[in-house]
């Protein structure tokens, strides 16, 4: 068998910090060995796999295209490989093998519906991990912002600091960005004029480029340099120096104000940027007709511009959500059997890791007693170097194996992450029909994927793991091993 390598840190931060990496090509590499795989091809990134696009990650996927007996990765485990949805489905229509090694497991297309649905929901945990990571991150930042602290990337005229005030003046910029406002306040220039003024006393945005005329609007607008500022549609009062007086804020507003047209009063579309139109590959875009009727149109470079009512669209969904529902039995037997799996694998871990402790105790043993060989004669100096050269290489490679063992979660937060998805699917239509617009986009965006309309008829593919319940159930292969018993 021949296969490919996939190694991936979040960060460049953690590839200079760690030694992540080898540490998965070590362990692949004994992997390969053991099985008989010969590696032909390694792909490794230093970047988030929260949306698809990573760099080696696509250059692999290219290969595997290329190379169709090839198609089988080897990677450390799931979250290494799949953190969101999209290369999920790349990778499942490609007919992909890959070998989840840290995790005792291999999924391909033989592989049965349990074991799909439980990588599926290995891929869904990981993606719940980046969306809680990021809702820790932004608890911080608002917290931050309540005490004071700016609490994100500095505008125009200031720069970051690592402190809790969050920002401090630039002292190049922030003297124009007082200029340009000084200027604005006199209520002689136009936008133009002030976009020409800010060129000429040399204020230039991020990477050096010189400001446009959206730009200058855009910082003219920004109470930030106020020393109070707008976060999570909060207005606090910051702790950082002010630029400007909020007099001479409000009165470049009341000059701007003249000249600039109120936005509108954006509305939430359920399926706006969700479905792609088959003819001219744009997406669909949701607009009120009437003043009542929601349609979508496709805004592709070729301008079909075909309509399609809101209404035929979400009668399509329901269909779809209902060969999704499953009752509680159903429920409880999917967590019992990833309960069952989990147990396995822990099992099976326990025994190796019992096997290289076995074994590492062998070493030590022989390590201790060659030393004594060598100082009653019986091995040279040289054979002595040689043998603790390679029984340390040895004990080096044990100690990996098992760190490898460790586990990474625990039963109860494997189910507990389980359970969240699971009862989704038990209430689901329900869910659709009793929300907002923008609860049921967000809806939508869990359970589908790869929606696309074709001449009036939508084809909505449901997401992964979600996928797995709803072709098992139009096959009646769902039930797999449970007993044969209908009661």
């Amino acid at each position: 068998m021949k296969a490919v390598v996939y190694t991936r840190v979040s960060s460049k931060e953690q590839l200079k910090e760690g030694f992540s990496v080898p540490a998965q090509k070590a362990l692949l590499a004994r992997y390969a060995s053991e099985h008989g795989i010969t590696i032909t091809k390694e792909f490794s990134d230093d970047e988030t796999a929260k949306a698809a696009g990573r760099t080696d990650f696509t250059k692999m996927i290219a290969y595997l295209k290329a190379h169709e007996h090839e198609r089988v990765i080897l990677v450390e485990k799931t979250d290494r490989l799949l953190r969101n949805f999209k290369d999920h489905i790349t990778l499942d229509e490609l007919g992909v093998e890959i070998h989840y090694v840290k995790e005792g497991s291999v999924i391909n297309s033989q592989s049965h519906s349990t074991a799909k649905f439980v990588q599926g929901i290995k891929v869904l945990m990981a993606k719940q991990y980046i969306e809680n990571l990021s809702e820790e991150v932004k608890k911080g930042m608002h917290q931050k912002a309540r005490e004071g602290g700016y609490p994100t990337m500095a505008p125009l005229g200031y720069v970051n600091t690592k402190d809790a005030i969050g920002i401090i003046p630039d002292p190049e910029k922030a003297p124009l960005i007082q200029e340009l406002f000084r200027a604005a306040a006199t209520g002689k220039h136009t936008l133009e004029d002030l976009m020409r003024y800010a060129r000429e006393i040399g204020l230039k945005g991020r990477g050096g480029h010189l400001v446009s005329r959206s730009k200058t609007a855009f910082v003219l607008n920004q109470i930030v340099y106020t020393g109070a500022f707008t976060w999570g549609g909060k207005t606090y009062k910051g702790k950082y120096q002010p630029l400007i007086t909020t007099a001479i804020y409000d009165r470049v507003q009341d000059v701007l104000s003249g000249r600039s047209r109120p936005q509108q009063q954006r509305h939430t579309f359920a399926y706006t940027g969700i479905i792609t139109c088959q003819i001219c590959h744009g997406l669909l875009v949701g607009q009120i007709q009437k003043q009542r009727y929601v349609y979508y149109a496709c805004n592709g470079k070729t301008g079909c511009r075909q309509y399609y009512p809101e209404r035929k669209i979400e009668a399509r969904t329901l269909e779809l959500l209902d060969t999704l529902k499953i009752d509680e039995a159903m429920s409880d037997w999917l967590l019992t059997e990833l309960g069952d799996w989990y147990d396995q694998q822990e099992h099976e871990d326990s025994k190796r890791a019992e096997r290289l402790r076995h074994r590492r105790a062998e070493l030590q043993h022989l390590t201790a007693a060659s030393y004594e060989d060598k100082l009653l004669g019986k091995i040279t100096e040289d054979q002595w170097r040689e043998l603790g050269a390679r029984w340390t290489k040895e004990l080096d490679e044990l100690t990996m194996a098992l760190n490898t063992l460790q586990p990474s979660i625990t039963r109860e937060e494997l189910l507990t992450r389980a359970r969240r998805p699971i009862e989704l699917l038990q209430t689901a239509k329900e869910q659709y029909v009793t929300q907002d617009a923008a609860e049921k986009r967000r809806l939508l965006k869990t359970l589908l994927s790869n929606c696309s309309m074709d001449n009036g008829t939508l084809d909505v593919r449901i997401a992964s793991p979600f996928d797995i319940i709803a072709k098992a159930q139009q096959s009646g292969d769902w039930l797999g091993d449970r007993e044969s018993n209908p009661d």
